[in-house]
């Protein structure tokens, strides 16, 4: 499905490969990683947690390119947690959302912060899943 500029999601842009977590000063990479899915295993919250990507194209607001997400899943325990592309609480590091055929999702520039709250349930090891448009 293409973005509102014509071009298509992850393409020219930064494939899931080169994406990985800032927690903290610590760099974080995928447990698993798919077209569609990024998993992490996070031991703990334990500082800012950016979504972060590399690459050589740039988005076309100028900065580091983005992925494309769909939404994001936090399970640990008992606690499940879904976080919609459109959460209002994603600002810092995120393009507005977008949508089309009824699918939403949110660009990122390459340094997303998901904000200390959603993260307040764990007092333990967590899974993070990222969807991604694929």
């Amino acid at each position: 499905m293409p973005y509102a500029d014509g071009t298509q999601p992850n393409v020219g842009r930064t494939p899931a490969a080169a994406a990985y977590l800032m927690v903290g000063q610590k760099a974080v990479h995928p447990l698993a990683r798919t077209e569609a899915r990024l998993t992490f295993l996070l031991p703990t919250h334990t500082g800012t947690i950016r979504i972060c990507s590399q690459g050589d194209a740039p988005s076309e607001n100028g900065g580091k390119p983005g992925l494309s997400v769909t939404g994001i899943v936090l399970k640990g325990g008992d606690i499940f947690n879904e976080i919609p592309a459109d959460h209002p609480m994603l600002q810092e590091g995120w393009l507005d959302f977008e949508q089309a055929d009824g699918r939403i999702w949110r660009r990122t520039d390459g340094a997303a912060v998901l904000p200390d709250t959603f993260f307040a349930e764990f007092s333990g090891p967590f899974v993070m899943e990222v969807g991604l448009c694929g």
